[in-house]
């Protein structure tokens, strides 16, 4: 009869509960990108340079007196002003609240008129 031999594994270490187990990183190959040929060099032909006389120097002319300040045009002893009405909302409701802004502008300066 032949002899039977019994083969056991070899145990196998374990790491303590508190130790990382730190594996090598693994090396890779270097990335090599294809090379591309330089493009060619293209010279264009530069255009001339035009250079033109520089005009002459003439002095500042005197300043202008200031203008008058101009007045509201009266026309029948009326005033005649630019009104431009907003509100905040485009519809109202029946018993709802209007809150009206109204800019009113002098026709001849564009600023905001006086009225007195």
């Amino acid at each position: 009869m032949p002899a039977v031999i019994e083969v056991t594994p070899a145990p196998t270490p374990t790491p303590p509960k508190n130790e990382v187990i730190v594996l090598p990183k693994p090396v890779l190959p270097p990335k090599v990108e294809p090379a591309l040929p330089a493009p060619p060099k293209i010279e264009l032909p530069q255009p001339p340079k035009i250079i033109q006389p520089s005009p002459p120097v003439r002095p500042l002319p005197p300043p202008s007196p200031p203008k008058p300040k101009p007045k509201i045009k009266k026309v029948d002893n009326k005033v005649r002003v630019l009104a431009h009405i907003t509100t905040d909302k485009p519809i109202y409701k029946p018993n709802d609240v209007m809150f009206i802004e109204v800019f009113v502008i002098d026709p001849t300066t564009k600023k905001p008129a006086v009225l007195y």
